[in-house]
């Protein structure tokens, strides 16, 4: 399933899941308000986004990829000439497998972030993780494989997890 352009999509998944393929799912683009009782983005194969604007609610997960009978299956892949994940006031990742590549940052948000689970691998153009004032690492494993700066912000948690930050200039950042 392939959704691609610059309109708009609105879903609910009134029954279980919002947008589902039992194969790859795959957005090159454009708006999408989601709303699904269970998981709102579903590849079972793999989801792939290259770019666009999410707003997804979710009884489930909000990005979901299941096949673990092949191990090069079952994986989300965030690629953007931009951000990879923007957020205007509170960005929290709480589980998941991301694989993130962005021109910008692979993860903002104009005000807090938390990381509290979950496994990322990061390329970035600037920033792996910025948060303008206030930005806490909690648990996860994260591995940043390229960026400008690891984790930026006002004020930097970091209170557990695994992370291995390659960086062109500041790993950790508290400005």
């Amino acid at each position: 399933l392939t959704l691609n352009g610059t309109g708009t999509l609105n879903v609910t998944g009134s029954y279980r899941h919002a947008v589902c393929s039992k194969d790859d799912l795959v957005i090159t683009g454009g708006t999408y308000v989601v709303n699904a009782v269970e998981d709102a983005l579903r590849g079972r194969d793999c989801v792939k986004i290259a770019d666009g604007d999410f707003t997804l609610t979710a009884g489930g997960d909000g990005i979901k990829s299941n096949k673990d009978t092949k191990a090069t299956k079952g994986f989300v892949s965030i690629e953007a000439g931009d951000d990879g994940i923007q957020a205007q006031t509170y960005l929290r990742i709480a589980g998941g497998e991301l694989d993130i590549a962005a021109a910008d940052d692979a993860l903002h948000s104009d005000l807090e972030g938390i990381l509290s689970g979950g496994t990322l691998t990061i390329e970035a153009g600037d920033d792996a993780f910025h948060a303008e004032t206030k930005l806490v690492i909690d648990d996860g494993t994260v591995n940043v494989k390229a960026c400008y700066e690891g984790y930026e912000a006002e004020k930097l948690y970091i209170n557990g997890g695994n992370t291995h930050i390659v960086a062109s200039d500041d790993a950790i950042n508290a400005a």
